[in-house]
């Protein structure tokens, strides 16, 4: 289960790189465009942008959540023994598993309504929303891939979590 979820949060996290970097060039253009040549500048381009850009962050979600790499409050956990650090990882997992599965539901009933409805972003493009809105139960379902897969392997993903103290000790 831990080889198979490190393959897809992997694979996830370069198809984040590649949409995020076609958001980068996508606003590197509009920002062009709008000073030397407007009259080039699309109406859809921050709207294309800000898309892109939520998919490229919930796709790194399941990532993020087998390696450790949500925010979480670690002030008083650090402290504790090794053992005491991984029951308490564990649960914060199944926790953040159980809030994955909730927002994974909604997310689907969001756009099973968008794709109902036909919603459509504002620009000429008419882009319909509920790609736009699919990024949520991706990222969602991704996550609990994570958080699964941390819980199944007893919290030894084999990551270094590289905890950065705030405050030194």
């Amino acid at each position: 289960m831990l080889t198979i979820a490190k393959t897809i949060t992997t694979a996830a996290r370069i198809i984040a790189g590649v949409v995020g970097l076609a958001a980068l060039l996508l606003l590197c253009f509009e920002v062009f465009a709008r000073y030397f040549f407007p009259s080039i500048l699309p109406d859809w381009g921050a709207e294309i942008t800000i898309y892109l850009t939520i998919w490229a962050l919930f796709l790194v979600a399941g990532e993020l959540a087998l390696n450790g790499g949500h925010v979480h409050a670690d002030f008083v956990v650090d402290r504790l023994d090794d053992k005491w650090k991984q029951r308490l990882g564990i649960l914060a997992a199944a926790a953040g598993l159980v809030f994955s599965v909730i927002f994974l539901w909604y997310g689907y009933e969001v756009v099973a309504f968008a794709h109902m409805i036909g919603e459509e972003g504002d620009s000429t493009l008419r882009f319909p929303k509920w790609i736009y809105y699919l990024a949520l139960p991706v990222g969602m379902a991704l996550q609990c891939l994570g958080y699964l897969a941390y819980i199944l392997s007893g919290g030894a993903t084999g990551e270094d979590h590289g905890h950065t103290a705030a405050i030194s000790d």
